[in-house]
Formats: structure tokens, C-alpha cells, sequence
């Protein structure tokens, strides 16, 4: 037999395999659909329109920010069957949400981008957390979908972001919906104030605040970092100073301008700042809801009263930790100041540590002046470290407490989880 007629005869065999292999995927997506079609029969879940398993897809998701792991929600779902997987692809609801942690895994940029991608053009909420060097790759990625962030937490908590590779100031798009801004840092980790300024110049539409524990390093003196930040939009600020940075409060409301602010927690804060006062007073018109506690404010009763002065709006009140002295302070200008001293106030929450819930507790002082603004107060809750605590109130303690609830006034006493107040 000639080359030539091997030849032919190869050819001929090679286009019957490739006709073969033709019917076979043929026969195998027959199968496949035939198979689907008996799932579909005996499990009531394949039973379900992809819209509804959708929806159990998205209640399935963890509370806080999904991991990229296989062992985590929503990537488990693309490892169980094919009908699956396509749900899964084409709800964009579940990969709008990651947590980022550097430094990041061999090939992540890779698996971060996919899931912005599975997003689609919704809306993004972002954890970082900062445990060691950042990645200049996932970096520039996440700045590139910065424009889709709604929600961004930033935890520094190992190493700083010398070379502010997650934010660069140099190329940081704007952040148009922005709404919620939480940064913390820990054990005297050290953090740029530079690329924090700049997101907070970029996000006009911000709502919700929180700077924890921050000790801010690169404070210059540059154009840039003292022009004020007008935020018209805030609405939350919720703010704790770092104990290895006295000055980081005076840095932080020296800028910020939030003429609509209605809710401002406080902790750890020493109320000698000189530039708290002016921000108070540029944001007090709105404010509603204020919260502080009493760590360093033990001997600054006049700086109290002066902050207090400041806050005719508020309507709800919450001190943490009140020694006899502050309540005492309280007490006293809330009686002989009953138009001026905190004419609004509703609802007033004092937090101990203490377990003593007896007669003779410091918060006793406020019930006579409460009972006197009955007409507008609401709501007064004591709550106790949970720890041993008095099975029931002192009968000493419950007339008082039963006089404020007859004209109206909601009563807890106790610990966070359980009301010892009985009307």
C-alpha cells in the first residue's frame, strides 16, 4: 500500500472519530438535560424558579463581609451543581459585598476582580483589613471601582500603608455614593491622614462617619490638609481618640463641617479640645441624638457644661460610666435650668460599669428633676455591667421609678438583657 493510500485512509478514520465524538457530546447533553429533568422531579429545591432560590441565596449570606474562600459563602454555591452555579453567577446582589485582607493570597487580584465584575454596576460595600504589606495590584483595582462603593470599612491592624497603596491620593476617583465610612486602627498602629482626607474630600454625599482610635501620622501643614471638609450630608459621627495620640481630635473637628449632623458618640474623649467646642457649635443646629463617656471627663465639669450649653436640640441622651459628681452637675442644671438646660430632652440612657442597682446608686439624684419635665421626657434607661445584680429593685428605689411610669415614662433598670423594673 502506497503513502498516499495510508494517507487517505488516515483521513478517512480521523473524520469518522471526529463524527463519533459529534454523537457522543451530542449523546452526553442529552443525558445531561434528561438527568436535570429527573432532578427537577425528585427534588422539590431544583423545583423552585431561579428567582426564589435566588432570594434564599441572598438570606444565606454571613451578616458581615463575605470571604473570597471556598469554604465561604457565596463561593460554596458554585460547588454543588450546575443549575446552581448559574443562580448564583447571575445574582449580583451576592457579590456585592468582600472583605479584603492584606496581604492577599497568591492570584487574588485575579479572584477580586471576578467578583467586582459578577457585580455588574450595583452598588459596593468594602471591608480592608490591613494585617501586613498592602498589594499594588488589588490596590489599583479597588480604586478603579471606588466609584460603586457605598460602604468602605478600613482596619489597620498590624502594619500602616506606608506607600498608601490601597488609596492613593494621586488617582482616587471620586466617590459619589459614599454613604457610609467607618476607619479604625489598634495598639498604636500608625495611619496617613493624607489618603483619609482625600476620601473625605471625595465623598460629598456621606452620611455615616466613624474614626476609631486613629493615630494619624503625615499631618502637614499644606493648603490641602487644612482647608476644611464640608460633609452636608452627615448625618452619624461617631468618634473615639486614640490613647497614643492626644492631638487627633483637635486634627479631625478642626476640618470636618457637618451643618446636618443628628447623631455624635464620643469615647474617650478628654473635652480640653480646643477645636471641639467650634465644632460643636458648627453642628449642634440638628442634632439630636448625643453620646459620651465619662473616662477623662471626671475633672472638666465646667468643659461639660459649656458642651451641654451648646446642645439645645438634643432629644436623646446617653453618658457612660457617670461618677456621683457629673450626675450631681447634671441634676443641679437641669433643675434650676428648666428652659434652657436640655429643653428637648426625651430619653436618657446612663451606662455603668458598676453592678449596684441599690437607693443609694448615683443615678438616684436625676429622678426627682425627671418626674418635674414629665410632660416632655419619654424614656429613661439604667443598664449595669452583666455581672451580679440585685435579683429585684429595693422597694426605696421602685416608688420613685413607679412615679415616672405613671405619667408615661418607659422605665428599664437593669442589665442590657433583662428589665428588673417592674410597673
Amino acid at each position: 500500500m502506497s503513502v498516499q493510500d495510508l494517507e487517505t485512509q488516515i483521513a478517512h478514520i480521523s473524520q469518522d472519530i471526529e463524527r463519533q465524538k459529534q454523537v457522543l457530546r451530542k449523546l452526553e447533553r442529552s443525558k445531561g438535560a434528561l438527568q436535570r429533568q429527573l432532578n427537577t422531579i425528585r427534588d422539590p429545591i431544583a423545583r423552585l424558579p431561579a428567582e426564589i432560590s435566588s432570594e434564599i441565596f441572598l438570606q444565606c449570606l454571613p451578616s458581615d463581609y463575605p470571604q473570597s474562600g471556598i469554604h465561604h459563602m457565596p463561593i460554596t454555591l458554585l460547588n454543588v451543581c450546575t443549575n446552581w452555579t448559574d443562580i448564583t453567577l447571575s445574582t449580583t446582589g451576592l457579590w456585592t459585598a468582600i472583605r479584603v485582607v492584606f496581604p492577599c493570597s497568591k492570584g487574588f487580584c485575579d479572584v477580586l476582580e471576578g467578583w467586582f465584575q459578577r457585580a455588574r454596576s450595583h452598588l459596593l460595600d468594602l471591608r480592608v483589613d490591613v494585617m501586613g504589606a498592602s498589594d499594588k495590584d488589588v490596590g489599583a483595582l479597588i480604586r478603579r471601582q471606588s466609584g460603586q462603593l457605598n460602604r468602605l470599612e478600613l482596619r489597620f491592624e498590624n502594619e500602616h500603608d506606608p506607600d498608601h497603596l490601597i488609596f492613593h491620593e494621586t488617582d482616587l476617583e471620586p466617590l459619589p455614593f459614599l454613604q457610609n465610612l467607618s476607619i479604625a486602627s489598634r495598639d498604636g498602629i500608625e495611619v496617613s491622614w493624607t489618603p483619609i482626607l482625600q476620601i473625605l474630600r471625595r465623598s460629598p454625599n456621606l452620611i455615616d462617619l466613624s474614626l476609631q482610635d486613629l493615630h494619624l501620622i503625615d499631618t502637614s501643614s499644606s493648603e490641602d490638609s487644612t482647608e476644611p471638609i464640608v460633609c452636608p450630608n452627615l448625618r452619624r459621627f461617631l468618634f473615639t481618640r486614640n490613647p497614643f495620640d492626644l492631638d487627633s481630635d483637635d486634627q479631625i473637628f478642626q476640618l470636618i463641617r457637618a451643618p446636618g449632623l443628628e447623631s455624635l458618640i464620643l469615647h474617650d474623649m478628654h473635652f480640653q479640645s480646643t477645636e471641639f467646642v467650634p465644632f460643636l457649635k458648627r453642628s449642634s443646629t440638628m442634632l439630636q441624638e448625643l453620646s459620651f463617656d465619662c473616662l477623662h471627663i471626671r475633672e472638666s465639669l465646667d468643659q461639660m457644661d459649656e458642651f451641654l450649653g451648646l446642645v439645645p436640640s438634643i432629644a436623646r441622651l446617653i453618658i457612660s460610666f457617670p461618677p456621683l459628681p457629673i450626675l450631681q452637675r447634671l441634676a443641679s442644671n437641669l433643675a434650676k435650668h428648666p428652659v434652657e438646660a436640655l429643653p428637648n430632652l426625651q430619653s436618657l440612657e446612663l451606662r455603668f460599669y458598676s453592678d449596684d442597682l441599690s437607693v443609694d446608686s448615683p443615678w438616684t439624684v436625676l429622678l426627682p428633676v425627671l418626674l418635674d419635665r414629665c410632660s416632655k421626657f419619654k424614656s429613661l434607661r439604667i443598664t449595669v455591667h452583666e455581672g451580679q445584680v440585685l435579683d429585684e429593685l429595693e422597694a426605696e428605689l421602685v416608688t420613685p421609678l413607679r412615679g415616672l411610669s405613671a405619667v408615661g415614662i418607659d422605665i428599664w433598670v437593669g442589665t442590657v438583657k433583662e428589665n428588673l423594673f417592674n410597673p
